[in-house]
């Protein structure tokens, strides 16, 4: 597995989030397609990784800054799906061999809005979750 793909299995494992961001499709994923269906959703990046290395220069594990974001029309709803996020990832540890994970901390947490990008009058608020996650291999 990856970063990436355990982080987004993580998220979607939660009942209570998939239900709020589209159910049996939940919307998790690296971008957010411009158009009006697409609130709420998840979006999440890889923002940099440090990699440590063995005295032999092999890769023993990395540290990513990750940042998820809840987006929605509303405010209200936006913050409570950021913070089911947080309650899911943070102290979670890689539980079997599949998943690269080993440790998750939240570090920060921001709200904004922006106009919107889909045509439509209404607001789009965004909460940003950042996370360091410490993970065997580069990426």
């Amino acid at each position: 597995m990856s970063l990436s793909s355990d982080l987004r299995n993580r998220i979607i494992a939660d009942n209570k989030i998939t239900s709020k961001v589209g159910g049996s499709s939940p919307r998790v994923s690296p971008y957010v397609r411009n158009s009006a269906d697409v609130f709420p959703s998840i979006v999440y990046s890889i923002d940099n990784t440090e990699i440590f290395t063995s005295s032999l220069g092999t890769v023993d594990r990395g540290q990513s800054s990750v940042s998820v974001i809840a987006i929605d029309r509303e405010y209200d709803e936006a913050d409570a799906i950021a913070k089911l996020i947080i309650d899911q990832l943070s102290g979670w540890n890689g539980s079997g061999a599949e998943d690269c994970i080993s440790m998750v901390s939240p570090v920060s947490v921001s709200h904004d809005a922006d106009s919107p990008f889909d045509g439509t009058q209404d607001q789009v608020y965004r909460v940003t979750i950042t996370f360091n996650i410490s993970h065997g291999g580069a990426i």
